[in-house]
């Protein structure tokens, strides 16, 4: 396991990331944070001045690891319980997106992420909150439900989309949900 996680306490609720108010919905981070004192979070990525002024800087259950080197990311990521996708304009990057949860997926991890039309190509293998409340049902859910078998299936579906083929079953999920 990294040093940097090592002497956290678990569950560990992850993101990597660039950790900016730009993309991460904050709020929602400092409302699940508050409501499950007993739930680490471990945000990795370079953070911008937006975060060094939130009230995410100062809770106890948040940890943040600005300087991992690349080739640490996947071992950081390994040891997260759970992994949270907790961004706000999803719309920013598509093909960014993809990547961030095919990334989690090809790890194996259970991944929680709020409700957007471009995840539901992918509701069968990640879990998809309508709201904060709903966050925190799934991630309990999620830690429950992890299993060996389904660390698997996640994999496997990983390896199996590109981030091509992802895009053009996006695409269609999107406009059939307008005929």
């Amino acid at each position: 396991m990294c040093s940097e996680v090592r002497n956290i306490e678990k569950p560990i609720i992850g993101y990597a990331g660039i950790v900016s108010t730009r993309f991460i919905d904050i709020e929602a981070l400092i409302y699940i944070a508050k409501k499950r004192l007993d739930w680490n979070f471990v945000l990795v990525g370079p953070k911008d001045i937006s975060i060094l002024n939130s009230e995410l800087q100062d809770l106890k259950n948040i940890y943040f690891i600005e300087t991992a080197d690349l080739s640490e990311i996947s071992e950081i990521i390994n040891s997260f319980d759970i992994c949270l996708e907790p961004l706000n304009k999803p719309e920013v990057s598509k093909e960014f997106y993809f990547q961030k949860v095919k990334e989690y997926l090809s790890l194996g991890k259970p991944l929680v992420a709020f409700k957007n039309e471009l995840l539901n190509t992918f509701k069968d293998h990640i879990y998809l909150a309508d709201g904060n409340d709903d966050c925190i049902d799934l991630i309990n859910k999620a830690i429950k439900e992890d299993s060996f078998e389904n660390k698997i299936s996640r994999i496997d579906f990983a390896n199996h989309n590109t981030v091509g083929n992802l895009t053009v079953k996006i695409n269609s999920n999107i406009s059939s949900s307008f005929t």
